[in-house]
């Protein structure tokens, strides 16, 4: 099945950057009703694995964050998850105040527009293909959690709910992702996949140096030739030096500066986009590639400009579609946005 992939995650970045400036955000998370501290909330940074707990006045401080636009998160059980971006691109959030909204505790069986749902597994399996992705590394994941996932068919639609963030152990990149499932529609009638959702990342810790040499190898692999390095190689002006190639409506090469201006994507219509340095190991059926084996995606702009920051944050994600090999990876092949790889691509 080959879905049209609309990009809706709704969280962005990492603890590197390309830029060697860092900022920090610091604050207090407080009871919007009494005003009084809430400790021991988890604030984190979407996408990436910056966050801490609130100590017991409600006071956070997030250090050492590179220069770009995250997505702040605040959740704590019994009050409304709170998400606001913030722009770091210029200077550090000091004394920030976040007023929490009290909400009734989840309860154990959901319903959502007429359906209460009970466990499925055949449903599940689908949703999971789905929602890990088609390449070798969704082999290598696990979501820990499968009956907090509730699927149904609804007019050739297969949607899917969590009551509880989704729990994904990445045995191939070494990671544990938390998936705040805010959305997951698979239309099959029209080839269109609409997933959204907060994500936040933990780093497994290795068994030895062998298996945490093999894990940066992959997270390099998973970068290279993704969305995020893509748009960063596009702002940096690094297309062809990071093997990019993107051919236009008519055929034609394209350049940065066609249809880049500042900080920004300005361009209407649909780009090829080749990679050509895919790792040898990749280059399998589940890849998505031309006949001369690089990867191959497409990229539907609808005109609205589309602003990039440098760790990879882009706005707004309601202006572009991806298909093809981008849209293939999914969770499996996440690295936290921002993603700085530990060995450059070869130039042989």
């Amino acid at each position: 099945m080959r879905l049209l992939f609309l990009l809706l995650v709704i969280c962005f970045s990492s603890t590197k950057n390309f830029s060697q400036a860092s900022f920090y955000i610091s604050g207090r998370i407080i009871d919007a009703q009494t005003k009084k501290p809430v400790p021991f909330a988890t604030v984190f940074l979407a996408r990436t694995s910056i966050g801490m707990v609130t100590n017991e006045d409600g006071t956070f401080n997030l250090e050492s964050i590179p220069q770009g636009k995250y997505d702040f998160t605040v959740s704590m059980l019994g009050y409304e998850r709170f998400s606001k971006s913030i722009d770091l691109s210029e200077k550090s959030v000091n004394n920030y105040i976040v007023e929490l909204k009290t909400t009734e505790v989840e309860l154990e069986s959901v319903t959502v527009t007429g359906h209460k749902e009970k466990w499925n597994p055949t449903l599940y399996s689908k949703f999971e293909k789905i929602f890990l992705g088609q390449t070798a590394n969704a082999f290598h994941c696990k979501v820990i959690n499968q009956r907090d996932i509730f699927s149904y068919n609804e007019k050739e639609k297969l949607i899917a709910i969590s009551k509880k963030p989704i729990e994904v152990l990445n045995q191939a990149l070494g990671y544990k992702i938390f998936y705040d499932l805010k959305q997951f529609e698979a239309d099959f009638e029209n080839d269109r996949l609409t997933m959204s959702g907060e994500i936040r990342f933990e780093e497994l810790v290795p068994a030895n140096g062998k298996q945490k040499a093999k894990w940066l190898k992959e997270r390099d692999r998973a970068y290279y030739g993704s969305i995020e390095h893509f748009l960063r190689s596009l702002l940096n002006h690094q297309l062809t030096e990071n093997y990019f190639s993107i051919i236009g409506p008519n055929g034609n090469i394209l350049h940065e500066e066609d249809i880049l201006k500042n900080d920004s994507i300005r361009f209407s219509g649909q780009l090829n986009v080749k990679f050509s340095k895919e790792l040898p190991e990749n280059l399998n059926m589940q890849r998505r590639q031309d006949r001369d084996g690089r990867q191959q995606s497409e990229v539907i702009f609808n005109g609205s400009p589309i602003k990039i920051y440098q760790n990879g944050y882009f706005e707004d994600f309601h202006n572009v579609v991806f298909l093809g090999y981008f849209q293939l990876g999914n969770v499996a092949e996440m690295v936290p946005l921002g993603y700085v790889p530990y060995q450059g691509l070869s130039k042989k």
